[in-house]
């Protein structure tokens, strides 16, 4: 089966590729060559009154409560999993404080399913790495889909409604046994551009909830340790600029080259706060939640636990634009329809065939799209590679480098009418910057767009420079998609003609 580097663009666009490197998953529909054929069925995207007020019973609040104090909740187990997302009661989880009322099953897929999902999921990333795919690929196949309709249905009960799926996904695989370093998810330089103008981190947050306007979902496909690079998190309580910022005064100690240092102001104060860091250890199957303003990280976990286990991980984000806009989803259509009542058509479940009456229609139906996103995801992380290159090799698996990357900018290209024009600007200035910078991005350190906590000299890097020619970027662009066909051109003559068979 040809690798990333060696399939053709055509092949890539092809079902039956991504068929037969995964036999053991579904890709748009796809069952044996034959596309499964989709019923249209009208669904509402809102859950109704008495669903949310169902919902609310203990462990769903204990999550808001720990989401607004600490910025981060941790779903550990199977138990607390099955509770949470299927209304499953699967022994002790949470403290009862109050009498849990009846639920509804936020989705057909059973806990049952979930976990058997999760494993396949988990296998699929390692075949995918085999053949040099990044683990952000997986959204190629249906399952990841059923995987993000679940947690959407969840996310819209936690939330009452507010935060939806914004198409931010991002695969992990922690061969180098290192996750990102610290950072946190959203700064104003993020949020600024995408039409939310208010600098004060404290009104990306709902009004009426407290909830973040964005909130990601990270759920382990592996068990994820300490050992093996789980995340780490640092609480709210302890982090002065989780509310305040990170641009305000601070003590001498706590600033590098002169700029304000986040890490340094959390730790190197007169609390030293360093027993406020939290390991956030999960089962396979299990999931963190935080906010975009929580300092967190992998930590560098055991060699010899990480050549044996690797910790794989996928996450899945969603914002809140009711109060106006933060962050639209990335897919255009899919933002508009954000907006309505009544999306078009329900979705098919892979794994049963039928239609999910919950599913609301966020699954991309063409696979060009989902190809394009999951290259677009790729691209915005890339930055990863000038300051953070564990963190980088973590998102881009252990064959893309920075000569790969105008490969996948076309497969970005492709289909990029489906983009929100913020993410199609992010993604052409991200890779205009990794193409000027002339630095490897298999061996340097940059976060890009997300801060890099220990070094905030990189944040000049995290854009090209947003006053320069629109036209001039074109030209550049066209440029370098023009060099990688010559580059493919002159590799095909270089081959040595295939010998034709003659019909007897």
């Amino acid at each position: 089966m040809k690798n990333i580097l060696e399939a053709s663009y055509d092949e890539i666009f092809d079902v039956g590729y991504w068929k037969e490197l995964v036999p053991f998953l579904t890709v748009c529909g796809e069952k044996r060559g034959k596309e499964t054929k989709r019923k249209k069925k009208t669904v509402n995207r809102f859950l109704k009154p008495e669903d949310l007020r169902a919902h609310k019973y203990t462990e769903c609040g204990a999550i808001r409560e720990k989401l607004v104090e600490d910025g981060y909740c941790v779903i550990s187990n199977k138990a607390q999993v099955t509770e949470l997302l299927f209304d499953e009661p699967s022994g002790p989880s949470f403290p009862e404080e109050t009498a849990r009322q009846p639920g509804k099953a936020v989705s057909n897929i059973t806990s049952e399913k979930y976990f058997k999902l999760i494993a396949a999921l988990r296998k699929a990333v390692l075949v995918l790495d085999q053949a040099g795919w990044p683990a952000t690929f997986l959204a190629v196949y249906d399952e990841v889909w059923e995987l993000a309709e679940l947690y959407q249905q969840f996310m819209l009960k936690l939330t009452s409604n507010r935060n939806v799926f914004a198409y931010d996904i991002v695969g992990f695989y922690t061969k180098c046994g290192t996750g990102f370093s610290p950072h946190r998810d959203r700064q104003p330089e993020d949020w600024q551009p995408k039409g939310h103008a208010p600098e004060d981190p404290r009104t990306t947050f709902d009004a009426e909830t407290k909830l973040a306007k964005y909130l990601t979902a990270w759920i382990g496909l592996s068990d994820a340790t300490p050992e093996n690079s789980c995340l780490h998190y640092v609480s709210a309580k302890a982090d002065p600029g989780y509310w305040d910022g990170d641009d305000g005064e601070c003590d001498a100690d706590a600033t590098v080259n002169g700029k304000n240092d986040p890490m340094s102001k959390v730790f190197f104060n007169k609390n030293h706060s360093f027993q406020d860091i939290r390991a956030a250890a999960v089962r396979s199957g299990g999931f963190n939640l935080h906010t975009h303003r929580v300092i967190h990280w992998g930590s560098k976990g055991d060699a010899h636990v990480v050549e044996k286990k690797p910790r794989i991980a996928f996450s899945f984000a969603f914002t809140n634009n009711t109060e106006g806009p933060f962050e639209p989803a990335n897919v255009l259509a899919k933002e508009k329809m954000f907006r309505t009542v009544q999306p078009p058509h329900g979705v098919r479940n892979s794994s049963s065939g039928e239609i999910s009456e919950t599913a609301f229609g966020i699954r991309l139906q063409n696979l060009a799209e989902r190809v394009s996103l999951c290259a677009g995801q790729v691209i915005v992380y890339s930055t990863l590679g000038l300051a953070d290159s564990p963190g980088w090799v973590t998102v881009a698996g252990s064959m893309v480098r920075k000569e790969h990357l105008p490969k996948i900018f076309k497969m970005f290209k492709k289909s990029e009418q489906t983009f929100h024009s913020h993410y199609k600007k992010e993604i052409n200035d991200k890779f205009l910057l990794m193409m000027q910078s002339g630095v490897s991005v298999s061996t340097s350190r940059s976060l890009g767009s997300r801060d890099s906590l220990d070094s905030r000299d990189t944040q000049e890097l995290a854009f090209v420079d947003r006053q320069s020619d629109s036209e001039a970027e074109e030209t550049m662009l066209d440029a370098m998609l023009d060099a990688e066909r010559v580059h493919c051109a002159r590799e095909r003559k270089s081959q040595p003609p295939k010998k034709k068979m003659r019909r007897k």
